[in-house]
């Protein structure tokens, strides 16, 4: 209508349709690579792996975008596949596979000097992509994020992410269920028997390690040192684990300097 005519009299019998190419989108948490914490627990230094999803149905897309921003502390590995659910879906002018090789991963906000926010911000761009089929594509793409060893990652901390797909026309917003760092905690008691002694006699010392009440997790390449003061002489071979957990390394090879290690300090109380 060119508005010549004036307001149209009866808008109640106007009707339009409207088919888009674009449907349903989710996001998840798929994958870990450490068995010891359980979703949504993560520790310092684990590796996710994220899913997102893109409905699309017969047709063609143009400008397909994926970007993804993560919260500090979380930096992207990079993309891991990026598949259709069909043979018909493809994009253009590069393949899923040439997409995903050469993710764009950037500083986010960009220019910040804080060292937890390079790696931050993903894009994937798409170009145009076809479903070429007479029924509706499922677009998969996978990708990895670490948990940062930063100041900000504490235990506690709770890290999400928000990711967007955009095309020619539209946008959809995705987030996921934010994952909480978990740390361990370990506390050293050391006693002395006897607490008395006479020049020439010898001392026991006793070093009792534990996790703490707060601890969450367990402990890796846990090392405890005890740096035996000039006053005292280590008598050799009298380093032994007496109970707990069996260390990884006792070394007293270098006295006054004591080392006893775990690879793994469980905490199971």
């Amino acid at each position: 209508d060119d508005g010549s005519n004036g307001d149209d009299p009866t808008p109640e019998d106007n009707t339009a349709t409207d088919q888009d190419t674009l449907g349903q989108a989710a996001k998840t948490l798929v994958d870990s690579n450490q068995p010891f914490t359980v979703s949504p627990n993560v520790a310092v230094g684990e590796i996710l792996t994220y899913q997102v999803t893109l409905n699309i149905a017969p047709g063609s897309v143009s400008n397909l975008q994926l970007a993804d921003v993560l919260d500090r502390g979380l930096a992207f590995v990079g993309c891991d596949s990026i598949t259709g659910s069909v043979p018909e879906l493809s994009a253009a002018p590069n393949s899923f596979d040439q997409i995903c090789a050469n993710p764009t991963i950037v500083t986010e906000p960009a220019g910040s000097t804080n060292p937890a926010d390079p790696g931050r911000k993903m894009t994937l761009a798409f170009g145009t992509v076809t479903n070429s089929g007479t029924t509706q594509a499922v677009l998969t793409v996978r990708y990895k994020v670490v948990v940062l060893d930063t100041a900000e990652n504490k235990r506690g901390v709770s890290l999400k992410n928000q990711a967007q797909w955009t095309w020619t026309g539209g946008s959809i917003d995705l987030t996921t269920p934010p994952v909480t760092i978990v740390e361990p905690e370990l506390m050293v008691v050391k006693t002395a028997s006897p607490d008395v002694a006479l020049p020439g006699s010898a001392v026991t010392f006793t070093l009792t390690v534990s996790h703490t009440a707060a601890s969450n997790s367990d402990a890796f390449n846990v090392l405890l040192t005890d740096l035996l003061p000039p006053e005292v002489t280590y008598i050799p071979g009298t380093l032994v684990s007496v109970s707990g957990q069996t260390p990884t390394t006792l070394d007293d090879r270098y006295p006054p300097s004591i080392k006893i290690g775990w690879d793994v300090f469980r905490n199971n109380g």
